[in-house]
């Protein structure tokens, strides 16, 4: 038991069920730190419209409050929540995510925000046909009336996803 009326110091105790403003108002709650982004890998690279799945570290918390993962993504993509997220790669270019932890009294975790780059590729525009003469191989001269036979071929580009 602390007696506060007495002159020295005293010593207060915190966990997360004593603290709280309504429980506990002199209560002190530490940030989060050490956030950290593990998984994809630096570097990674994907096709438009597949997903990726983005994985925060544990970070340090030491009041043992839950934590919130909020994920930020840049090129005008959907933001997520979780400690780890499957994010469908709707926009082509190089995507930054950001992440932001806090614990549940929402302070936000200490030290440099992790950012993860990475770039998707986009799927092809649909491409005209191309035609090509096999035969006559060249400029053929040909009688009044005479037949003349052509030999040709066409290619379609096809786009595929995986």
């Amino acid at each position: 038991m602390n007696n506060l009326n007495t002159f020295g110091s005293a010593s207060l105790s915190c966990t997360s069920t004593t603290c709280g403003v309504a429980v506990n108002p002199f209560c002190v709650a530490h940030a989060p730190s050490n956030a950290t982004i593990t998984a994809p890998a630096a570097g990674t690279s994907v096709a438009q419209g597949q997903s990726l799945t983005f994985t925060a570290g544990n970070a340090t918390n030491p009041d043992g409050f839950p934590l919130v993962y909020a994920w930020s993504f840049s090129g005008g993509m959907p933001n997520a929540t979780g400690q780890s997220v499957s994010v469908p790669m709707t926009v082509a270019g190089s995507i930054t995510a950001t992440l932001q932890v806090s614990n549940s009294v929402g302070m936000a975790a200490t030290g440099a925000t992790p950012t993860r780059t990475v770039t998707v590729t986009g799927v092809a525009a649909n491409q005209p046909p191309v035609a090509s003469i096999g035969a006559p191989a060249g400029n053929v001269t040909v009688a009044q009336g005479g037949t003349v036979n052509f030999q040709g071929s066409v290619a379609t580009p096809i786009t595929t996803r995986r």
